[in-house]
C-alpha cells in the first residue's frame, strides 16, 4: 500500500489532494487556526520534520531540519506559534518556536521523563502535557515560556488531555480498575473531581457552549453514553439501543452527538440527541470507528476497517449518501479543518 500519506478532501466538491508529494510517511495533520495552512510530520529513515503547506499557493515549507523525530504539532490559538515534541535532547520533550519555523526553544525541564501530547489551550495562556516518568503517565500544564510547570494528575496511563471551550483542561484518571473525570480551573488552580464512581469513565467531550459534557461509562454495566453539567453533579444516560456505546462527539451546533455502537459483532456510526431521543444507526459494518462532524453539523466522517485495513468514509446525519474516499493506501482517523473565511 505504500506510505501513508496527508491528504485534503473537499467534501463538498470530492475533490482529493496530496498534502505534499513527499517520499515517506506523513503523518499528524494540523490545521492552523484560519484553516489556510497545515502542519504535518514527515518520516524518512529514523527521523522525522515539520513541513507546512499553504492551501491558497499550494507551497510547502520545512519548518525544522534535525536527526531527531519532531511531531505532534500543535498551533497556538493566533496562529503565531508552534508547540511540538521532539526528541532532540536525548528523550521527548516539548518545544516552541515560529509557525514559520527558525529557532526552536525547549520549554519542559522536569526531570529525566518524558514529555507528549502537547496542546494549547483556547486562550493561549497554558500548554497540557502527557508526563511519563518512573512508570507512571500524568497530565500537566505549564506556560508557553517555560514557567508554571504543574502536574494535575499522575496514576497508571493518564493520556489525552483536552481542553473546554473556556480554557479549563478535563482529564480521565484511571486508578486501580476503575477511572473518573477530573477537570482543573486554570485561573484559580483549582482540580474538581466530576465523577465518583466505581465504573470506568472516560473519552469526555464538552458542548459546544462549554455548559455540558458527554463521556462514556460502564456504570450500568456495559458502556453507554452519559452528559452531565460541566461542573458535575447528576449524569444521566442517554444511549438505551442495543449494545455498547462509546466515543461521543459532540455536533458543532450542539444538536446532536454521534457515536461508535457495538453489537452482536457489528460495529455502527450513530447520532442520538443530547436529551437521549432521536437515537439513529446511520450506518453499520465489521469496524466502523471514530466519528467527526464536519464543521457544518451535517456530514460525519469515519473508518472502517474490514480486516484487511481502514479506509475513509462519509455520510450525512439523515443516514444517505455514505460515500467511500478513495486514497492511495490506507487511511483513518479523519480530522476536519475550521470553516473557511
Amino acid at each position: 500500500q505504500g506510505d501513508p500519506k496527508v491528504y485534503l478532501f473537499n467534501i463538498e466538491t470530492g475533490q482529493r489532494e496530496i498534502v505534499g508529494n513527499f517520499p515517506g510517511m506523513t503523518f499528524a495533520p494540523r490545521f492552523s487556526p484560519d484553516g489556510q495552512r497545515v502542519i504535518m510530520s514527515l518520516q524518512q529513515g529514523g527521523n522525522s520534520n515539520l513541513f507546512v503547506m499553504d492551501l491558497r499557493s499550494r507551497s510547502t515549507t520545512r519548518l525544522t531540519d534535525t536527526p531527531a523525530i519532531d511531531t505532534s504539532p500543535s498551533y497556538s490559538p493566533d496562529g503565531t506559534r508552534i508547540c511540538f515534541e521532539s526528541d532532540r535532547g536525548g528523550h521527548p520533550q516539548i518545544y516552541i518556536m515560529a509557525a514559520t519555523g527558525g529557532t526552536a526553544k525547549r520549554i519542559s525541564f522536569g526531570g529525566d521523563g518524558i514529555y507528549s501530547t502537547p496542546v494549547w489551550s483556547p486562550r493561549g495562556d497554558y500548554i497540557a502535557f502527557t508526563g511519563q516518568a518512573g512508570g507512571q503517565f500524568s497530565i500537566g500544564i505549564l506556560k508557553p515560556d517555560g514557567s508554571g510547570e504543574r502536574i494535575l494528575t499522575a496514576g497508571f496511563h493518564n493520556e489525552g488531555p483536552t481542553f473546554a471551550p473556556n480554557g479549563r483542561v478535563i482529564m480521565s484518571l484511571q486508578q486501580g480498575g476503575n477511572a473518573n473525570l477530573f477537570v482543573m480551573d486554570l485561573r484559580s488552580k483549582q482540580t474538581t473531581r466530576l465523577t465518583d464512581t466505581p465504573a470506568i469513565d472516560t473519552a469526555p467531550c464538552y458542548s459546544p457552549d462549554g455548559r455540558y459534557i458527554c463521556f462514556e461509562s460502564d456504570r450500568g454495566g456495559t458502556q453507554q453514553i452519559y452528559v452531565m453539567p460541566a461542573n458535575g453533579g447528576a449524569a444521566q444516560r442517554i444511549s438505551f439501543g442495543e449494545g455498547q456505546h462509546s466515543t461521543p462527539v459532540w455536533s458543532p451546533r450542539g444538536d446532536y452527538i454521534a457515536f461508535t455502537g457495538q453489537a452482536r459483532g457489528q460495529f455502527s456510526i450513530g447520532i442520538l440527541k443530547p436529551d437521549g431521543s432521536g437515537e439513529r444507526i446511520l450506518t453499520q459494518g465489521f469496524h466502523n470507528e471514530g466519528p467527526t462532524f464536519a464543521p457544518n453539523g451535517r456530514v460525519l466522517m469515519f473508518f472502517r476497517d474490514p480486516g484487511v485495513g481502514p479506509n475513509l468514509y462519509t455520510i450525512d446525519i439523515t443516514g444517505r449518501n455514505e460515500l467511500k474516499e478513495p486514497t492511495p493506501s490506507y487511511a483513518s482517523d479523519p480530522a476536519w479543518s475550521p470553516l473557511l473565511s
